[in-house]
């Protein structure tokens, strides 16, 4: 095959893969916090109910199936467990847990 049959290969099976415009969209971000026995949620600064951030979450995982949770060590793993169990319910394929790359883990 010639050269620009193998680009055009190339291109259409990118495109069948999904590959055009691919994790252009940020995902869902939250920050999490513990104090003592209580998990703390905000978005965009806002420190949110349980039941308020699914109601923003739900329709956010129709258009990008990433959410990113910003936490850190000192957050229990009962607060970290319960948001990715959460999240993935109401229809997150993918729940990354830590601080944003290159960024301090909050709280410090």
């Amino acid at each position: 095959m010639n050269p620009a049959g193998n680009v055009l290969m190339l291109v259409l099976a990118c495109a069948l893969a999904g590959c055009a415009g691919e994790r252009t969209r940020k995902p869902f971000t939250i920050s999490l916090r513990g104090v003592g026995t209580a998990c703390i949620t905000k978005v965009q600064g806002r420190t949110v109910t349980m039941d308020e951030l699914l109601a923003m979450a739900a329709p956010a995982a129709k258009i990008e199936p990433r959410a990113h949770v910003r936490t850190d060590a000192s957050v229990s793993y009962r607060c970290i467990a319960g948001l990715i169990y959460r999240l993935q319910h109401v229809g997150f394929e993918w729940v990354d847990v830590g601080p944003k790359p290159g960024q301090v883990p909050i709280g410090k």
